[in-house]
């Protein structure tokens, strides 16, 4: 097993969403843990634009609270984007980014599953474990959240559709945006 650095240096040169602040903890088991990433919430006074800040934490899988899985593209490696995770710095992909800036609620939190952070990209054993084990996250999930990413041709067309049934769905109370 690989020291905490040797594994920092090991993701980075494997091109994983990690830099040198943050520094990924082995999970007691990969074949029963996953990790969850509670998403800070974004305050009413804030913009958008606030960076995204969260926290991984470790949970057997059988016994995690409830979550969300979101299934995106990874897009190419570069650029990148950093967010706080646990209080450092951690870059992901331009499209895991875009996907946490849409999925974050006002005055709360939520826990995600995504790939990209909640596997350790950089060791090879936890990535084939938990890889292995994606249906299973994805079945435990109360819902899965499917980032098609930004627009590109006609898909203005699709995110005025579903914001349209969103209104519908919200005025006769069996919506709720992020729920």
């Amino acid at each position: 097993m690989s020291s905490p650095s040797q594994q920092q240096e090991s993701s980075t040169l494997n091109g994983a969403s990690t830099t040198a602040g943050f520094k990924y903890t082995s999970l007691p088991d990969s074949a029963g843990y996953i990790r969850l990433l509670e998403l800070h919430p974004l305050d009413r006074s804030s913009s958008e634009v606030t960076d995204i800040r969260c926290v991984l934490r470790p949970f057997l899988r059988t016994r995690a609270p409830p979550y969300n899985a979101i299934s995106h593209t990874w897009g190419l490696p570069t650029p990148t984007k950093a967010i706080e995770v646990n209080g450092c710095p951690m870059d992901v992909r331009l499209n895991c980014e875009a996907v946490l800036r849409c999925a974050r609620r006002y005055d709360t939190s939520v826990l995600y599953w995504i790939d990209e952070i909640c596997i350790d990209q950089g060791n090879m054993v936890e990535k084939g474990t938990q890889v292995a084990m994606m249906g299973k996250i994805f079945e435990g999930a109360r819902r899965v959240v499917a980032y098609v990413g930004e627009h590109a041709d006609d898909s203005k067309l699709l995110y005025k559709t579903l914001r349209t049934w969103k209104l519908f769905f919200n005025s006769k109370g069996s919506y709720e945006h992020g729920s």
